[in-house]
């Protein structure tokens, strides 16, 4: 942004996070874009500009263009032209919607990849899609499933399976088990 909070900039990552094309954010002011919860009390980008110094990992949201919540990570510094005066701010942010859906793929594959079944194959299931179900279970002895998704797996499964279903090994996780009618 330029020293009056107008875009002079916008990438195409923040198109894909706000919704908002391009041309319709460049000379717009950011709060106009962004909505976020720390435009008017506490904007990352605002104290930049007045300590003089960068902001790292402000946990943040915006509402995009399809009104929805997004929950961001900012990182801002100043931006200076060729003689060392501010001109303006930068502020990049990560959308973590996608950091925690990596996060619980990284989790979901670290007990296989950890476990003596690491050298068969890595078998994801969709709980709620029944075809998907019916194919992998000839594979499916002994997976794990993450908490949020037992009560769903389970219920998928029951329909396939006789005897208990879901066994919890541990506070995180659980272990399906059971047999094909």
């Amino acid at each position: 942004v330029g020293r009056k909070w107008r875009i002079t900039s916008f990438n195409r990552a923040a198109e894909n996070i706000t919704g908002i094309p391009r041309h319709e954010a460049i000379g717009k002011h950011c709060w106009e874009v962004f909505r976020s919860n720390r435009c008017e009390s506490d904007c990352a980008l605002r104290r930049t500009m007045k300590q003089g110094k960068f902001f790292v990992d402000t946990s943040t949201y915006i509402v995009n263009r399809r009104q929805r919540r997004v929950p961001l990570v900012v990182v801002t510094s100043l931006l200076k032209n060729e003689y060392d005066t501010v001109v303006g701010g930068v502020e990049t942010f990560r959308d973590m919607n996608q950091v925690e859906q990596l996060c619980k793929e990284l989790l979901a594959r670290a007990p296989h990849y950890l476990s003596p079944r690491r050298n068969k194959p890595f078998v994801a299931i969709n709980c709620g899609a029944v075809s998907q179900l019916q194919a992998a279970l000839p594979q499916a002895h002994g997976i794990r499933v993450l908490p949020d998704v037992a009560g769903r797996a389970e219920a998928a499964l029951s329909a396939f399976l006789e005897g208990p279903l879901v066994t919890a090994i541990s506070g995180n996780d659980h272990h399906m088990s059971g047999k094909k009618p």
